[in-house]
């Protein structure tokens, strides 16, 4: 069986990051396709991610992200945009495999170093407050450092997708 990319209805191809058995859109829009839970498997693999990095993308490909976009997987499901992490991805409601678009999974490891939903009021308080404590003239490192540590943990606490 022929798998579609969403994206611009190139045969998709298979590729191995550790473990994982991805499907890729080389030669199409080098978009990637994530099984159910796997985008949270793959950061344990960061040292051989970079092949995903320079996937082959068609550059006289137009890509129209109005257009809905089905799932590879399930029959005429529509994947549906969400934003995780201030980028949008397409979930599919079905199977909850997620669709990356080129360059999305660069911002996923660039903007945490993981693939932890962060509460952006969370994130700006956090930094606000790391901000005051390294302004302050007279403290105690330690409790300082331990105070940003505890908070560094509650905001790293992953969620699945």
């Amino acid at each position: 069986m022929k798998v579609l990319c969403p994206g611009c209805s190139n045969a998709l191809s298979r590729i191995m990051v550790g473990d994982i058995v991805l499907d890729v859109c080389q030669g199409g829009c080098a978009g990637i396709w994530f099984d159910y839970k796997e985008i949270n498997r793959i950061k344990d693999f960061q040292g051989e991610t970079d092949i995903l990095f320079h996937l082959k993308k068609n550059p006289d490909l137009k890509l129209n992200l109005n257009i809905s976009r089905l799932c590879p997987y399930c029959n005429n499901v529509e994947l549906e945009r969400q934003t995780y992490n201030e980028i949008e991805i397409d979930v599919c409601p079905a199977c909850n495999g997620i669709w990356l678009d080129a360059g999305e999974i660069r911002e996923f490891i660039k903007d945490s170093g993981s693939f932890s939903r962060v509460n952006r009021e969370q994130k700006e308080s956090y930094d606000k407050l790391k901000q005051a404590f390294s302004s302050e003239k007279r403290h105690d490192d330690n409790k300082i450092n331990d105070v940003i540590n505890f908070l560094s943990s509650k905001l790293r606490v992953e969620k699945e997708v």
